[in-house]
């Protein structure tokens, strides 16, 4: 792969989001382009179809592009509130198995007729230190 070529870093449902990564990295003199956009903006079911709005920098400008990529996303996670409140880790996912078995207390209650009274659902843990909220 030579050096001025695009390479697709990024993928986006709404155009938004996808200029709002752009102009991260050309603040910082890295080349962008974004693919798909027209398309996309038609419906959001043209956007799903089309794969998403896709942002492509150079070759070349990968290196010094990853850091703001990541930084991007790792404010995403933070702004969500996806961060562990004991060891403040960005690694947080959902906890399935939780999930599940407040799908099923709510499905008996249903069924059986007593409602759903779990107060605090656990549904996020940490996959560093393993806490659960």
């Amino acid at each position: 792969m030579t050096n001025n070529q695009f390479v697709e870093v990024a993928r986006f449902f709404t155009s938004s989001d996808a200029h709002i990564l752009r102009a991260l990295l050309e603040v910082e003199d890295i080349k962008v382009e974004i693919f798909d956009e027209q398309f996309s903006s038609l419906t959001p079911v043209d956007s799903v179809i089309a794969g998403g709005i896709k942002l492509a920098i150079l070759n070349s400008d990968m290196d010094k592009a990853e850091p703001i990529i990541e930084a991007y996303y790792n404010n995403l996670k933070i702004e969500a509130g996806n961060v562990c409140p004991e060891c403040n880790s960005l690694d947080v996912n959902r906890d399935y198995v939780t999930l599940f078995s407040m799908f099923c207390y709510a499905l008996f209650g249903a069924v059986l007729g007593t409602g759903f009274n779990r107060s605090t659902p656990q549904c996020k843990k940490c996959s560093s230190c393993g806490y659960k909220w």
